[in-house]
């Protein structure tokens, strides 16, 4: 599986190993840093052309790169383990999704698919953020591996 391989410690909450599953950076997170980045150097520009001493210039620098810190850590992803997926969405908190509650992973959209979406055994469907319809096979291959059945089995279980 391509992807990112995450290491949580003794004490951190999660799996112990897992697969991140990032696709291209999603182009509003791309545009939302430029934009970001670009008002903060102006900001900087503008403050020191208007006379700001040292510990102000400081400060500032030091909150553009904390804001683009939390910028890089709420990006939304997937993560696949033993346990099951790891799914963050934009700004909110971690659900871990048993490979026992899923019941199938599918492309949304046809032929010119754009979401991944997780199908769960209570009709439920929720999306994979950051898995690209070309890592669907992936996300089956993991779910295989995890659980011990093969890839046939997993993409077409009811």
């Amino acid at each position: 599986m391509s992807g990112d391989t995450e290491q949580h410690g003794a004490g951190t909450p999660g799996p112990s190993v897992w697969h991140v599953l990032r696709g291209p950076f999603p182009r509003w997170w791309r545009v939302l840093a430029v934009v970001v980045v670009v008002l903060l150097l102006l900001r900087l520009i503008l403050g020191v052309l208007a006379g700001w001493d040292t510990s102000t210039t400081l400060s500032a620098l030091a909150t553009a790169a904390l804001g683009l810190l939390v910028l890089v850590q709420v990006r939304p992803r997937t993560g696949a383990s033993e346990e099951g997926l790891a799914v963050r969405g934009h700004l909110s908190r971690e659900r871990l999704v048993s490979w026992s509650e899923l019941a199938d992973v599918r492309a949304e959209g046809g032929r010119w698919a754009t979401a991944v979406t997780a199908e769960l055994n209570d009709g439920s469907t929720m999306q994979l953020p950051a898995v690209q319809p070309e890592q669907l096979e992936e996300v089956r291959a993991a779910r295989a591996r995890f659980t011990g059945q093969d890839r046939g089995t997993a993409a077409q279980e009811p």
